[in-house]
């Protein structure tokens, strides 16, 4: 029995610590959409290579790019991706961490932009149309996982 509580003490214990969430990618959303298809907005961890760290309540880095470049970098890309459409808008940005401290890569943020597409007149609902852009400038593309 304590053989018993031990390991499940010892595996709660790991499972806690954020061993299983360093990995080679960081998922920052995910979703399904109606027909089954997962897709997720992910970052690999050399997209971090050279990025600047920034935590709450630090001065802003003077490297990092802001709010209304990311804005412009994310509108350029959705408007190229989804240019099939009559509009191509985006929302205002969510800034996310998805960096983690004992991964080593610090305090890392992306911020997070939704697609608002419309044909014809009409708004299109969908989910997964996000795009990301990193401190740096990185735009970084949703993608479908594996099941």
């Amino acid at each position: 029995m304590k053989c018993i509580r031990g390991l499940c003490i010892l595996l709660l214990t790991i499972t806690c610590s954020g061993v299983f969430a360093c990995g080679p990618d960081f998922l920052v959303k995910s979703t399904t959409k109606a027909d089954g298809t997962k897709v997720g907005l992910l970052v690999h961890g050399s997209d971090f290579d050279g990025i600047p760290v920034w935590k709450l309540g630090d001065p802003w880095l003077p490297e990092a790019i802001d709010a209304y470049k990311a804005q412009e970098l994310a509108l350029d890309w959705a408007q190229d991706k989804y240019s099939r459409y009559d509009r191509v808008d985006i929302t205002a940005p969510a800034m996310v961490s998805v960096g983690l401290e004992e991964c080593g890569y610090g305090a890392m943020w992306i911020y997070v932009f939704e697609a608002q597409l419309e044909i014809d007149g009409n708004a299109l609902t969908g989910v997964g149309n996000w795009v990301g852009v990193l401190l740096d400038g990185t735009v970084v593309a949703p993608t479908e996982l594996g099941l």
